[in-house]
Order: C-alpha cells, then sequence, then structure tokens
C-alpha cells in the first residue's frame, strides 16, 4: 500500500493518517469504509472481503487524499454503516444514564444539529466530571468521566449515554474541537455520526439513521457547544393570597416643600383606596420628614425621632446630619443618606416588600450648594443606591420644583431617576403631579408590591432537556 502509516484504531478498524496526523480513512476490514476529508465525514460500505477493499484504497493514491476529486471525496455508493461491532469491545463500565434522572454535578455542555438552512434540527448535552475539565477523550468502556450525554432529533429519537460509542471535545485554546458517534444498543438501528466542529466552523453530520429513515450524508451540521444555561423560575402572585407592603414616604422638610406636602397628605387616603382595588397589598404606610416635620399634615415625625424610637436604632448609626450643621437648610435636603438610615433601619415587617418613596427638589446630598449638582451629590447617591439594593429596598423618587436653571435641573432629575431605576422603583417629577397627587401616589403603592420570585435552577443535562 502507498499509506505512509498505519496504526489500529479500534478492533476491526484501521486509520490511515497523513503526515500531519489528520486522520483521512477509517475502515473495517471485512466491509465498512468511512472517508475524513476537507468536506467532513461520510460512510461508505465497500461489498467485499478485507482484500478487495486494500485493493481499493491502494488504487486511490490515499496518501495524497487532497487530489481526490471533489476535494475528497471517494466515489462509491453511500450506505447505512453500523461503525464497529459490540462484540468486539470492552465492557462498560459507566454508569447507566437509561432514565431521565439529573446528572451528577460538573460542567455541562450543550449542542445543536441544524439543517442546511441553518434551522435547528436536533439537540443534545453533555456533563463532564467536577466542571474542572476542559476537554475529554471518550470511548466506550473507558474510564474518562462523561457523566451524562443526551441527544435527540426525529430521526434517531433519544439517545443516552448508553448509546454512546465516542465522544471528543477540547475547549483548550488552540484545541477546540467537537465530535461523537451515538448508536443505540444492542442493534445499532439507529444513531449517528457527528465531527469537526470548532467555535469558528459547523462541523458534519455524515451516517445518520433511524428505525425506519436514513438521513446519512444530507448535509446537516453539528454546532459548535454552548455552557449550559441555568433556568430562571418566575413565581408569580397567585391572586388570592395578599402581600404585605410596607411604604415610608419621606420627604425634604425644607419649606419649598410644603406645597407638595399639603397636597400629598390631602390625596393620600383616596389613594389608597384606589390603589386597594387595582392592586390589592396589606398596606403599611409610614410618613416622615427629613429633619423637620409639616404641621397639619401626615408629615408630623422626623425620620431622626422615627428611628430612634419606634425602630429603636441607635442615633450614633444614623448616617443623616442633624438640622443646623449643614449651611442653609441643608441638612433637611439630605435625601441620599435619608435613603440610607431608612433602608437599614426602619422597622420593616418580616416577609413585607419594601418602598421607600422620596420628594425633594433640589440635589441629593444637601441640597444644591453653590446653586449646582457636584461630584459629592453622585457619590452620595451610589451610596444611597447600593444601601438600598443591599436592604431589599425598592426606591421610588419624585423631583418638585425649584428655581435652579435648567441645565442643573436636568442634571438632578437624572441623578433622582437614576436611584429609582437601578434600585426597581419609579421616578416622577412636578410634571407628573399636574394629573394630581392621587393617581401619582396610586402608582406608587401599586409599584411597591413585591417583585414575582425567581428561582434559579441549575442547567441539567437529562431526557427532559432534549425533549423540551
Amino acid at each position: 500500500m502507498k499509506n505512509q502509516k498505519i496504526v489500529e484504531a479500534m478492533p476491526g478498524y484501521r486509520w490511515e493518517i497523513d503526515g500531519a496526523n489528520f486522520v483521512k480513512v477509517v475502515y473495517r476490514q471485512d466491509s465498512d469504509l468511512v472517508v475524513f476529508a476537507d468536506q467532513g465525514i461520510c460512510h461508505y460500505r465497500f461489498e467485499d472481503d478485507g482484500e478487495r477493499l486494500m485493493e481499493f484504497l491502494d488504487a486511490q493514491s490515499l496518501v495524497d487524499v487532497g487530489t481526490v476529486t471533489d476535494g475528497g471525496w471517494l466515489d462509491v455508493t453511500p450506505s447505512v454503516v453500523i461503525p464497529w461491532s459490540s462484540t468486539a469491545e470492552t465492557t462498560n463500565t459507566t454508569a447507566d444514564s437509561s432514565t431521565s434522572a439529573p446528572s451528577t454535578p460538573g460542567k455541562a455542555y450543550t449542542f445543536r444539529v441544524l439543517n442546511n438552512d441553518g434551522t435547528e434540527f436536533g439537540k443534545g448535552c453533555f456533563t463532564l466530571g467536577d466542571g474542572s475539565e476542559s476537554s475529554v477523550e471518550y470511548r466506550r468502556g473507558s474510564a474518562e468521566t462523561l457523566t451524562a450525554f443526551w441527544y435527540r432529533d426525529p430521526i434517531v429519537g433519544v439517545l443516552d449515554l448508553s448509546a454512546l460509542l465516542s465522544l471528543s471535545f477540547s475547549d483548550r485554546a488552540g484545541e477546540q474541537q467537537f465530535q461523537f458517534n451515538a448508536w443505540a444498543q444492542p442493534d445499532f438501528d439507529r444513531g449517528l455520526v457527528a465531527g469537526g466542529a470548532t467555535p469558528d466552523q459547523l462541523g458534519h453530520v455524515s451516517a445518520h439513521r433511524g428505525a425506519t429513515e436514513d438521513g446519512s450524508c444530507q448535509g446537516r451540521k453539528l454546532e459548535w457547544v454552548a455552557i449550559g444555561q441555568p433556568t430562571i423560575e418566575v413565581i408569580e402572585e397567585d391572586g388570592v393570597t395578599i402581600p404585605l407592603v410596607d411604604l415610608v414616604v419621606a420627604i425634604d422638610s425644607s419649606v419649598s416643600m410644603k406645597d407638595e406636602a399639603v397636597a400629598l397628605d390631602a390625596a393620600v387616603s383616596a389613594a389608597i383606596e384606589a390603589a386597594r382595588a387595582h392592586c390589592p397589598s396589606d398596606l403599611r404606610v409610614v410618613y416622615l420628614g427629613i429633619e423637620g416635620t409639616f404641621r397639619d399634615t401626615r408629615f408630623n415625625q422626623s425620620i431622626r425621632k422615627y428611628l430612634t424610637t419606634t425602630a429603636k436604632a441607635a442615633e450614633a448609626e444614623l448616617r443623616g446630619r442633624q438640622r443646623g450643621t449643614v449651611a442653609g437648610g441643608g441638612a433637611q435636603e439630605d435625601g441620599a443618606r435619608a435613603i440610607e438610615d431608612l433602608s437599614r433601619h426602619f422597622d420593616w415587617r418580616p416577609g413585607a416588600g419594601r418602598a421607600l418613596f422620596f420628594l425633594g427638589d433640589e440635589s441629593l446630598d444637601g441640597g444644591n450648594q453653590d446653586a449646582k449638582q457636584d461630584q459629592g451629590d453622585i457619590e452620595a447617591a451610589n451610596l444611597a443606591i447600593a444601601v438600598a439594593k443591599e436592604a431589599g429596598v425598592r426606591v421610588h423618587t419624585y423631583l418638585g420644583t425649584s428655581s435652579v436653571k435648567d441645565k442643573v435641573r436636568r442634571e438632578i432629575e437624572g441623578e433622582y431617576a437614576r436611584v429609582a431605576r437601578e434600585t426597581g422603583g419609579q421616578s416622577f417629577t412636578s410634571q407628573d403631579a399636574l394629573r394630581g397627587f392621587q393617581a401619582l401616589l396610586q402608582d406608587v403603592i401599586c409599584g411597591s408590591k413585591p417583585a414575582p420570585r425567581r428561582i434559579e435552577h441549575p442547567f441539567c443535562c437529562c431526557q427532559a432537556y432534549v425533549e423540551s
């Protein structure tokens, strides 16, 4: 023969390897022929004994496979191939995966077989050991750590680890490749061989047979693998259980906010009744002012007094500055610090949705010192967001009217909106108040209900996945 090198590969097989050590031809001595070429892999049957097959291979000048017509394909009649005899294999010591039980923990990968037009034809998954591996060379009966394999398509049905004859995968830099060979046992009457997939190139599906259909060499492709992703289960309220909601309405107690305090106070009762109809909840609302109060309104208690008396917080732990310690009315306009203190120290009910509605008309850190918003205001907002998120508090914001320049107001409005957005709340401005504080407060109450619970389930390489 003209072969440069012949090596024993599997019982009953010989592999011809070219100078670059790339497998070009695989054949079983008594019948079947498998050709590896630039276009992929295809299986053929050569109906004669081993001696005639050897002569045929000699005649093809297989050392230089690249010169064979059509880029390396041998011009013989395609047929269905049983890759090798199960009687020649060693006993399979791998755990049986014939049930749909989830795989053991490890690193799971998914893959797909695609039609010519790129649509999905089949999908599968496999799991490697304890999750630390990035490659595997599995042969039936080997000790490689492959803990799960599942595949399904309309031709072969479902194949599991008991059907897997071989799987080669590597995600190491410079060595990335994926191929597999799986046939239902003991009759080898359905299965497929697919290989040559890399991150940059689709692989080819060659032998592909089911109980009633032969789909071999029809141009289907094997897609490169992806990491198995967890599934997120979203649990909505059942419509019967009334959720607990704690809402703190905190207001800048400077004189400029008195109009909003009076308007909000007048709208509260109607807003709560409307909210009960649209979004029922076991609602508790507490109204507090920052370092001050507004007479004849519900804002008749300061944040400091409530937290140190009702909530039993230590005053030394509060971040809010005391009235009179900041120039102008700055301490009464410490919106960001108020969000921090309420998030950390308010007496939230166990299991209640936590919400805070802050109303102000100036920057979040001591108001508009020097008639502008500065880096200190942004950093204060960052800290307020972090504390609220850690405490699970959803912050809604309202920016009232003010006399600052339009450019400065837009900057302040942006920070109010950011605090709300990043904590899962809603932001409002004086323009929203034009439709009335009842509607605005109703939006806040309904927007304060606990979000649906999200449960993350680890990816399961199992029968349920391939059949989904």
